[in-house]
């Protein structure tokens, strides 16, 4: 959250002796500037002026008390935090107050220093977040309502009125105005605005392309942003936007295909912010879209009128046919050229076509016309007879309107297809010399006529797909066999584009076997096209890829874990050294405290909420995987019994918790405390499944991964592993839940309810560990979490942490070298306490100089990993020669990536990891100096 450096506070107060002392407080910080005065109606004035960042309100004024002051100044101007310092100690004053829109609540005689300084920095932060919140809201809902404005009908110019309308109310726009370019003048016209200017006419009625701050936008192709429109050179007239508040503009091109089709325009008397201008692209295409689709409806009426001029010179015969009353509505002029009679004759006499198909057709054409005034349809190929004694094959078809449920007319087209035929044969003929090369081939070879029917099909089509050649042959097309419905209508899609000819409509997609599989298909489509242009089929090769995509969408999902993993780690170091000044100062500042002293509770709450993050950034690196472990060899059977007690606390009285432990168990090296957090996870996960109870059942056993079973899980490898599994009685999973559960911030619990980190956090322990998480659910049938850890040689022996609750306190000179100011003075001060003599540097060669004029022997450094200029590690390098005796202590708020760049990741290397509390830097410091 991005804060001013300078930050003007405006306190309003009519106490004197309260204004002295607010003014003490708060001017002691050099980035504050206080403004003060004593009545509500001056306030409103001077936040009308602009330039408030925070305000500090008594709610006793003389010309206002109690919440209405708050109230009244919320309604003046709502966007300045407010902070209430009142005298009165009232918590449900203090609630009321925080519900009417007060981000926080002071009682003037407990504010001290920090306490008044953090809480206008939150309140300042929380109001940019609220508005943050509500702008990307009031975009959303901008989003929805041009959508909904421009997928209905009517004109153009009432469409982009409401667009307009839409920007002014969402946005809070002084007003908005839409152009369309009008192409043959290069003149941008004026469609649509609203707010305090809704005529359409006057200087920016007609705008051409390059002329004032419109037209050059439409002449740059690109948008133009400003929240300073009176100092902007591009504003024509800045007197005019000072006269009416004008403060902010942003215009966009209309573009659609890289052509300008118009420019939007907004004013506003308050700042765009970036989340504003960055939305509004995306809202400037779907107009762009609306106005081409718009023109496309005018272009489709013009083109109606160009119908019967082109039909009367296309090759093909276009007709209408009235079903109900056998009447014949229309039909093209090439029914004279093609059956050798004139149009009228058809006219006169609908059946008088009939006069014209060969003997030898005859029969069949009958039962087709009988057939097309059942259905409306009719696709029937036939040979003609014309006067002049020459016969010609025709291809005729038909297709039906319907009126509710009756065909009412039928439209369709003939077509001379005499040479199409010839070239057919010779393609068939070419065919069948292929047809032993296609049986043989290692693809799958599939072919369709000119309608989709398939036509042929080799064995490896029967191979991929299970279905034989019989069985597949004449399915027009093959849907309800192959094809999955979520997949149809781009089928459909992609058929259309093989009967224009596209060669390259090829495809990836979902395919159906016969036993009901789904497998993953590649098809390579060629059109077959006859000598004049024409579709005659299309030629499929198939092949099965169905193992290469799982394993390309196994690749995928692992480089999205990574780089979500390395987004969660990226934050560590900053946060733990903020995490290390507030955890250690809290410390101090509570062991300098009486138990009975009033001021405990507040920084115990600090303390408890930096614990907190600090376990979230713990959680977080363990997801990431990027935790700095240190694992020990562990008798699992001992984890899970010490656990017990506390899982059965977790779970509830009416969770039956069991647990079924192998005797023989080997053990596993791992970090006892990352483990005790999965089986955490684990067990809260399980409560979740199971809110009327149920029973959870812990078990551990020995097992053996062999290579059949490592080949179909590549993520472990075969050998022993030690087996943890934690099985429920709740509500289990569906397939869909199951594929998601290990995504980061996945989670199916309400909001509040669940971070989504745990099983993240779950497979991140165990992956890191060198293991594997295995899961087994089913909707209403409970769930399984196997978790398989590697099991170490019975040689190694079973870790016992060090007894450190005594010691702590020396005499030993310390250096000290941490870049971080904070994080330095309060190491200083804990070793001090405790006795030690201390020197401290920021590092490089402030350090050496700082050396060379102590005195002494240095007993021990302790030194940040990363630093500017010079590292830890060759920090130590430097100084060793000069003190041979020297222990070193690395410390870091760095994730083990950083830490093994420098060469730190070994158990002979003492590291203390941020955020470290006083008491654990004491103890680390006197393990590593008491360390032979």
């Amino acid at each position: 959250m991005n804060i001013r450096a300078e930050v003007n506070v405006l306190l309003v107060e009519d106490s004197p002796t309260d204004v002295l002392l607010a003014r003490d407080v708060v001017e002691k910080y050099p980035e504050f500037r206080m403004r003060h005065v004593e009545r509500l109606a001056d306030a409103i004035k001077v936040l009308v002026e602009g330039g408030v960042d925070v305000v500090l309100l008594d709610l006793g004024l003389p010309d206002s008390q109690g919440l209405d002051t708050l109230v009244k100044l919320l309604i003046a101007m709502p966007e300045v935090p407010v902070v209430i310092m009142t005298a009165r100690d009232d918590e449900d004053l203090a609630l009321e107050a925080v519900h009417a829109g007060a981000q926080d609540y002071l009682v003037k005689n407990r504010v001290v220093n920090g306490t008044l300084r953090r809480t206008i920095r939150y309140a300042i932060e929380r109001r940019q977040v609220e508005r943050l919140r509500l702008e990307r809201a009031a975009l959303a809902s901008l989003s929805a309502d041009i959508g909904r404005a421009l997928i209905r009908g009517g004109a153009l110019r009432e469409m982009l009125q409401q667009c307009t309308e839409f920007l002014v109310s969402n946005l809070s726009g002084a007003f908005a105005r839409i152009w369309t370019l009008q192409e043959k003048t290069n003149v941008l016209k004026l469609q649509a605005s609203a707010g305090m200017y809704t005529a359409l006419d006057g200087r920016f009625g007609s705008v051409a392309v390059g002329e004032y701050h419109i037209g050059q936008i439409a002449a740059d192709g690109r948008p133009h942003f400003t929240n300073d429109v009176v100092h902007d050179p591009r504003i024509t007239d800045p007197e005019w936007a000072r006269r009416e508040g004008l403060t902010a503009f942003l215009g966009f091109p209309l573009t659609l295909e890289d052509k300008v089709v118009g420019v939007l325009g907004m004013f506003a008397r308050k700042p765009f912010s970036d989340v504003v201008f960055e939305a509004m692209a995306p809202l400037a295409n779907q107009i762009a879209l609306g106005i081409g689709r718009k023109a496309e409806e005018e272009a489709l009426k013009g083109s109606e009128a160009r119908f019967r001029e082109l039909t009367a010179h296309i090759g093909q015969v276009l007709w209408m046919l009235d079903a109900r009353e056998n009447k014949v509505l229309y039909v093209s002029p090439g029914y004279e050229t093609m059956w050798g009679r004139s149009c009228q004759t058809l006219i006169d006499n609908p059946q008088s076509y009939m006069e014209g198909i060969h003997p030898l057709d005859l029969e069949m054409m009958l039962s087709v016309n009988q057939v097309m005034f059942q259905t409306g349809y009719i696709d029937a190929e036939c040979r003609i007879l014309r006067p002049d004694g020459t016969l010609r094959w025709v291809w005729i078809r038909g297709y039906p309107v319907l009126e509710g449920d009756q065909v009412a007319r039928v439209v369709g087209v003939i077509e001379d297809i005499t040479e199409k035929r010839r070239l057919a044969s010779e393609r068939d003929a070419l065919l069948s010399r292929l047809q032993l090369h296609i049986a043989r081939m290692p693809l799958a070879y599939v072919l369709f006529d000119a309608e989709l029917r398939l036509v042929d099909w080799n064995s490896t089509a029967e191979r991929i797909f299970g279905y034989t050649k019989d069985e597949m042959l004449g399915a027009v097309p093959p849907y309800e066999k192959l094809i999955p419905l979520s997949f149809r209508d781009e089928a459909e899609t992609i058929f259309r584009r093989i009967r224009s000819g596209d060669m390259e409509a090829h495809s990836v997609n979902e395919n159906l076997t016969k036993s009901g599989r789904t497998i993953i298909c590649e098809w390579f489509n060629t059109p077959l096209m006859d000598e004049a242009g024409g579709f005659k089929g299309t030629l499929c090769l198939v092949q099965d890829v169905t193992e290469r995509k799982t394993l390309e969408a196994q690749f995928h999902q692992a480089q999205k874990m990574e780089a979500v993993g390395q987004l969660a780690g990226g934050v560590a170091h900053d946060f733990n050294n903020l995490l290390t000044i507030i955890l250690g100062y809290s410390e101090i500042l509570l062991d300098m405290l009486k138990l009975d002293d009033p001021q405990r509770g507040p920084l115990l709450a600090i303390s408890d909420a930096g614990e907190r993050a600090a376990a979230l950034t713990r959680q977080l690196l363990a997801f990431s995987r990027k935790s700095v472990l240190e694992p020990k060899v562990l008798d699992l059977n001992e984890v899970v019994r010490e656990t017990e007690k506390l899982l059965r606390r977790l779970i509830g009285e009416d969770v039956l918790l069991t647990a079924v432990l192998d005797p023989k168990l080997s053990k596993v090296q791992i970090d006892p405390g990352q483990l005790g957090q999965v089986l955490m996870n684990l067990a809260v996960n399980a409560r979740d499944a199971m809110p009327k109870g149920g029973r959870l059942t812990i078990e551990t056993r020995c097992v053996e991964v062999d290579q059949e079973y490592s080949s179909v899980r590549p993520e472990i490898q075969p050998g022993r592993y030690v087996m943890l599994s934690m099985t429920d009685t709740g509500c289990g999973m569906t397939n869909e839940v199951k594929a998601k559960i290990f995504e980061p911030f996945f989670t199916t619990k309400e909001i509040g309810k669940g971070t989504g980190l745990g099983l993240s956090v779950v497979i991140g322990i165990i992956k890191q560990s060198g293991g594997h998480v295995a899961v087994y659910s089913e909707s209403g049938f409970g769930t399984t979490f196997k978790l398989y850890i590697p099991a170490v040689p019975e040689t190694l022996s079973v870790s016992n942490s060090p007894d450190l609750r005594t010691g702590g306190c020396g005499t030993e000179t310390v250096l000290i070298v941490e870049d971080d100011n904070n994080v330095r003075g309060l190491a200083v001060t804990i070793l001090r306490s405790k006795g030690y003599h201390v020197l401290a540097s920021n590092g490089g060669k402030e350090t050496l100089e700082l050396v060379r004029q102590h005195h002494g022997e240095i007993n021990l450094l302790m030194t940040d990993v990363v630093m500017p200029r010079m590292g830890g590690p060759e920090l130590a390098e430097e100084l060793r020669p000069l003190f041979p005796q020297m222990k070193v202590l690395f410390t870091s708020g760095y994730t083990d990536d950083a830490v093994v760049r420098h060469g730190l990741l070994k158990e002979q290397v003492a590291f203390l990891q941020k955020p470290y509390s006083p008491l654990s830097l004491a103890r680390k410091v006197r393990q590593v100096l008491d360390d032979v």
